[in-house]
């Protein structure tokens, strides 16, 4: 399910994407076409979605370990700048 959180910040006009680490194994699944119904981008769960667009915030929940590729990205980015 979309998470309402990103709903709330695409309708405020914020630019919003996310990833799934299943995203190759079901495309046609609920979770991957509600997003991109919405216009919600989806990347695979690998980093490279993170690059993609200017990040501002990146929210993940406890399910989320911090070794999942974004999150590695997320941290090397907010590193540099």
């Amino acid at each position: 399910m979309l998470p309402a959180l990103a709903l709330i910040l695409q309708a405020k006009g914020c630019a919003v994407a996310g990833s799934d680490r299943a995203l190759d194994q079901r495309p046609t699944s609920q979770e991957i076409r509600v997003p991109a119904a919405r216009g919600i981008a989806l990347y695979p769960q690998d980093g490279s979605g993170i690059n993609r667009i200017p990040i501002i915030i990146v929210v993940t929940s406890a399910a989320i370990e911090s070794t999942v590729p974004d999150v590695e990205a997320a941290r090397r980015l907010s590193t540099q700048g």
